[in-house]
C-alpha cells in the first residue's frame, strides 16, 4: 500500500484509501456485483480497525486534500480521488462514528457515486443521507459554486420534473392522451439520471409513472418513426432495485394504455435485462406474487424459462441474510398441481445448491474455525461451492489457513469425498492462499486414503468409466505426486495404473530423483512404469542406458518406445545399435529402423562394423548397417567401411564388400575419398575390383 520507504499509514488513512477503491469500482459495476460487494466488506472492516483507535473519525475536505484533525493525508489515492469526489458534492466534513454499519457504508458509497447535479438536485448528500436512515455517518456541506450554466441545467430539469409530474396525473387520472410528444420526451430520454429522479420520486406511484413514460414513448414512436425504445430501456435499467421490483410487481393491477404500454416494453427486452427486473422481485416479493407477475410480464414460455435459469445462476452471488427466506420458499416441495411448477423447477436446482452452500457457510465460522468435523452429508460438491463462495471473500486467506485441520478431521471419519471436495474448490479459487492451502491438505496420509478410495472405485467402475477418476488424480499428483507414484507402484488394477501413469506424466522433474534410485532394484512391472515416464518427467537418454539391458523383454521394448519420445542423440544410438543383437526379432527390426548416421558415435559405429563383418548376421541386417556406415560424417565410419573390404577367407558368400566399396564411394566423411582411392590401387584383387565397380556404378 505504501512506497517503498515511506512511512506507514495510521489505519485512518489506510480506510480512505480503501474507500477510494471501492468508489472507483462501484462507477464500474453495481452495488450487487460480486466483486463490489466483497470491496464492500473489506472496507467496512477497514473502518472497523480505523474507529478502534478512535470512537469517531473526522475528516475536513478539500479540493484536494484531506485534513484528519491537524495532520493531511499524504496518499495519492486520497489526494486525487477522496478529495476532489467529496469536494465536488459540497462536503466539507464527514464523520463516521463507532458502530457503522455495512448497510449505511454501502448507502453513503452509493450517494457518493451519483452524478453532481443529481446530487444537488435531489437535495444534497445530507438530504440523501437523512432519507435512508443513515446515521453514524455524517457530512457537513458548504454551498457549492454555480455557474451560469449549470444554473440553467438545474432550472431546465426542475421544469422538466414538475411538468411530466403534472402530465402523469393527468394521464392517471384520464384527463389526457398526448403526454410528453416530439422534443419534450426527447430531452426527457436524452437525459436518463434526471429521467429515474423524476420516476422515482414517489416511490408507491412509480409503477404508473414507468409505465406512463413507456406509454408515451411507444406513442411517439408511432407517430414519428423514430426509434425510441433503446434510450427508454437505458432509464428502465438505471432504475433502483426496489424500483424495478415495484414496477413488476405493480404490472399485473394495471388497466388500458399504462398495461399495454408496460408489456410492450418488457416484450422488447432481452432475457438479461428481464432478469434485472425479476431477482428484486423474487427478493422483496412472495413467491407465488413473483411469479404471477413474471408470467404476465413475460407471456412466451421460452423467454420466461430462459430468463429465469439465467436468474437463477446468480443466486449463488446473493450475500444478504434475507435472501435465504427466498431460497427457501424456492426449494420447498412442489404440490403437483402448483400454478407455477414448471417456473419454480427451472429455480429450485440453484436455488439448493446456493441455500446448500450457504448453510454450509454459515457453520464454516464455527466448523472450520474450532477443527469440529463437517456434518456427514457436506460431501465433494458442497465443499466445492462453499471454497468457491469464500473466496469472494476477504477473509479468504484465514479460511484456507484453517482448511487443513478440518481436512484431518474429514479424513479420519471417512469424509474423503469432503476432502477432494475441498481441493477442487481451492483449485478452482486459485491463489497463493488456495495453492499453500492443497499442499498442507494432501499429506502423505490424506493422499494414501483418497487413493485406497479411489482405487476401490477403479475396481467396480468398468475400463470406460475409469477416466471419471482422471480429474482428482491429477489435482494429486499437482500437490503430492510421490504419494501418487507410491500408489501405482501397489496398485493391481490395470485401468487405475494407466490413470495413474498418465497423471503422473504432468508431475515434471519432482519425481526425477526417486525414480532414478528404483530403475535397478524394483520389479519388472515397475521399471517399465519408469520407463515409460522418463521421458515425459525430464529424463534423458543417460536414465534409458541404464535398463536398457534389462532382462526382461518388455523393459526393453519400453525402452524403445521411449527413446522415441525423447530428443536423438550419440547415446541414444548406442542404445539403439545394442539392440540390433537383441534375443527378441521385433526389437531388432524396431532397432533397425531408428538408426541415425548422423548420430553415430566411435563406440556405435564399432558395433556396427562388427556386425556388419560377421557372416552369421543376415546379409539384409549387414547391408543395412554398411548403407548406414556409408552415411555417416565421421572418419571412424569410412575407415570401418575401408576394413569391410579387406578378405576374410578363400571363399566368401554374399555381396557385402560390394556394398562396403559402394558406400564408401558416396561417404561424406573428409578420409573417404582418399581411402576409395587407395582402393583402387591396392594389390589386393577383390578390394580393386570391388571399388572398380562401385566408381564404374557412378
Amino acid at each position: 500500500m505504501n512506497r517503498t520507504g515511506a512511512a506507514p499509514l495510521e489505519p485512518r488513512e489506510i480506510f480512505l484509501v480503501d474507500l477510494a477503491q471501492w468508489l472507483a469500482r462501484r462507477t464500474q459495476y453495481s452495488a450487487t456485483h460480486p466483486s463490489c460487494a466483497t470491496l464492500g466488506e473489506a472496507v467496512h472492516a477497514s473502518l472497523g480497525r480505523a474507529l478502534a483507535t478512535q470512537a469517531t473519525l473526522e475528516y475536513g475536505i478539500l479540493k484536494d486534500g484531506v485534513m484528519m484533525d491537524d495532520v493531511a493525508a499524504t496518499h495519492r489515492a486520497i489526494l486525487t480521488r477522496v478529495a476532489p469526489h467529496l469536494h465536488a458534492r459540497g462536503v466539507q466534513v464527514v464523520r463516521f462514528v463507532a458502530g457503522t454499519t455495512l448497510d449505511e457504508l454501502t448507502s453513503f458509497v452509493e450517494i457518493l457515486t451519483l452524478p453532481v447535479h443529481s446530487a444537488f438536485d435531489r437535495g444534497g448528500i445530507v438530504k440523501l443521507l437523512s432519507e435512508r436512515g443513515v446515521s453514524r455517518i455524517q457530512v457537513e456541506e458548504i454551498a457549492h459554486d454555480i455557474d451560469p450554466n449549470e444554473q440553467e441545467e438545474q432550472k431546465k430539469r426542475k421544469d422538466r420534473r414538475a411538468f411530466f409530474a403534472e402530465v402523469l396525473r393527468q394521464l392517471r387520472a384520464g384527463r389526457t392522451i398526448r403526454g410528453l410528444s416530439g422534443e419534450e420526451l426527447l430531452a426527457l430520454l436524452d437525459d436518463p439520471e434526471a429521467a429515474v429522479i423524476l420516476l422515482e420520486e414517489d416511490p408507491a406511484a412509480i409503477t404508473d409513472a414507468v409505465a406512463g413514460l413507456c406509454f408515451m414513448v411507444r406513442k411517439e414512436e408511432a407517430r414519428s418513426g423514430r426509434e425510441l425504445f433503446p434510450k427508454l430501456r437505458v432509464i428502465l435499467l438505471r432504475l433502483s432495485p426496489a424500483s424495478q421490483a415495484t414496477v413488476l410487481i405493480g404490472l399485473p393491477p394495471l388497466l388500458g394504455n399504462f398495461r399495454s404500454a408496460l408489456l410492450w416494453a418488457f416484450d422488447r427486452l432481452s432475457e438479461e435485462d428481464l432478469g434485472c427486473f425479476v431477482l428484486p422481485a423474487l427478493r422483496v416479493a412472495e413467491l407465488d406474487v413473483a411469479l404471477y407477475a413474471i408470467l404476465v410480464a413475460i407471456p412466451h414460455d421460452g423467454t420466461r424459462y430462459a430468463t429465469l435459469r439465467s436468474v437463477a445462476l446468480r443466486f449463488h452471488d446473493l450475500t444478504q441474510a434475507a435472501d435465504e427466506a427466498m431460497l427457501r420458499a424456492i426449494v420447498a416441495p412442489i404440490d403437483e398441481h402448483d400454478s407455477f411448477r414448471r417456473e419454480r423447477e427451472c429455480l429450485a436446482t440453484e436455488a439448493k445448491r446456493a441455500l446448500d452452500a450457504r448453510t454450509l457457510f454459515a457453520a464454516s465460522g464455527e466448523v472450520l474455525g474450532r477443527g469440529e468435523p463437517l456434518p456427514p452429508w457436506a460431501a465433494r460438491r458442497m465443499l466445492h461451492d462453499l471454497i468457491v463462495l469464500q473466496a469472494k471473500r476477504p477473509s479468504f486467506a484465514d479460511v484456507c489457513a484453517r482448511l487443513p485441520k478440518a481436512s484431518e478431521r474429514l479424513s479420519d471419519a471417512g469424509g474423503h469425498e469432503a476432502v477432494i471436495g475441498m481441493l477442487h474448490g481451492l483449485n478452482d479459487a486459485g491463489g497463493e492462499a488456495a495453492e499453500q492451502a492443497m499442499r498442507d491438505i494432501a499429506t502423505n496420509a490424506i493422499s494414501s486414503r483418497l487413493l485406497d478410495d479411489l482405487d476401490r472405485m477403479a475396481a467396480e467402475l468398468g475400463v470406460s468409466e475409469v477416466t471419471k477418476l482422471v480429474p482428482t488424480v491429477s489435482l494429486l499428483v499437482k500437490v503430492n505426486p510421490l504419494e501418487v507414484w507410491n500408489r501405482l507402484e501397489r496398485s493391481e488394477n490395470v485401468a487405475m495404473q494407466q490413470v495413474l501413469l498418465d497423471a503422473l506424466a504432468n508431475a515434471g522433474p519432482t519425481l526425477l530423483p526417486t525414480l532414478r534410485g528404483k530403475v535397478r532394484t524394483s520389479s519388472p512391472a515397475i521399471v517399465r512404469f519408469i520407463v515409460a515416464l522418463l521421458p515425459r518427467i525430464g529424463g534423458t537418454t543417460r536414465d534409458l542406458a541404464l535398463v536398457a539391458r534389462h532382462p526382461n523383454e518388455k523393459v526393453r521394448a519400453e525402452v524403445l518406445r521411449a527413446l522415441r519420445l525423447l530428443p536423438p542423440d550419440e547415446r541414444t544410438m548406442d542404445i539403439v545399435v545394442g539392440y540390433l543383437e537383441d534375443a527378441s526379432q521385433e526389437l531388432k527390426t524396431t532397432a533397425r529402423s531408428l538408426l541415425r548416421a548422423e548420430l553415430l558415435s566411435p563406440i556405435a559405429i564399432s558395433a556396427m562394423e562388427r556386425l556388419a563383418d560377421d557372416p552369421d548376421q543376415p546379409e539384409a541386417l549387414r547391408k543395412r548397417l554398411v548403407d548406414v556406415l556409408g552415411r555417416s560424417p565421421r572418419e571412424a565410419a569410412a575407415s570401418a567401411l575401408f576394413r569391410l573390404l579387406q578378405p576374410r577367407s578363400l571363399l566368401e558368400l554374399g555381396s557385402v564388400r560390394e556394398a562396403a566399396a559402394v558406400a564408401l564411394r558416396h561417404s561424406n566423411a573428409p578420409n573417404a575419398a582418399d581411402l576409395f582411392e587407395q582402393g583402387l590401387q591396392s594389390s589386393v584383387r577383390r578390394i580393386r575390383k570391388a571399388c572398380e565397380r562401385a566408381e564404374r556404378g557412378g
